[in-house]
């Protein structure tokens, strides 16, 4: 039997009041949506939390078990109460692996960049994912888009970033993921003269 990430349980009643019974239960209500079809689920909050520690893992294809059925699929949404931190409803979106798919991905920035470090400018990020398109099973958790090198000044497209023969990226490649902004004294210098600071696009 395969590794399974999470067990659902099918579910027919929908509503509100249907979801607000599953929570009072320690359940959270969700929706299959995929080759599949549309499934209305309930997953138990607490496995579903235990997941969610583990954020490569929920990043990352999974198997669900409904009943005797298993399914390959991707979180696609998760709402969550932005007081209690309650978990209120899943979207999972189940995958054919052998068909390639489209899905943004979180970026992340390593390193210290030398305009930051060192010139006395200001990592400005503009963008904090990427699109890419790739069989369901590589796609990465995450992207990193080194800045070590960056000096002040410096602009860091989606054309500068990581390439790998398993995935392509979809976004413009002129779009600029992250910049280094000239240091402080030199921002001061372009103001007195009058001239527009602009932010790289």
């Amino acid at each position: 039997m395969s590794d399974v990430a999470l067990n659902l349980s099918a579910r027919e009643e929908t509503g509100k009041g249907a979801a607000r019974q599953l929570r009072a239960k320690g359940m959270t209500p969700g929706i299959i949506y995929g080759v599949g079809g549309e499934v209305m689920v309930s997953v138990s909050a607490k496995d579903l939390k235990k997941l969610l520690t583990n954020r490569e893992k929920a990043r990352s294809v999974i198997t669900v078990a409904i009943g005797d059925s298993e399914r390959k699929v991707l979180l696609k949404e998760l709402t969550i109460h932005p007081l209690s931190d309650k978990l209120l409803h899943l979207d999972l979106w189940e995958v054919d692996l052998g068909k390639k798919i489209k899905a943004k991905v979180e970026l992340r920035f390593t390193g210290v960049a030398v305009g930051v470090k060192d010139q006395g400018g200001s990592l400005l990020v503009a963008r904090n994912n990427v699109k890419l398109k790739c069989l369901p099973e590589d796609l990465p958790p995450y992207l990193e888009a080194p800045v070590t090198d960056m000096n002040a000044g410096d602009v860091l497209s989606m054309k500068d970033l990581p390439v790998d023969d398993r995935y392509e990226i979809q976004d413009d490649p002129e779009l600029t993921v992250v910049a280094v902004s000239a240091p402080k004294e030199e921002k001061k210098e372009e103001d007195s003269e009058g001239g527009a600071l602009a932010v790289p696009e």
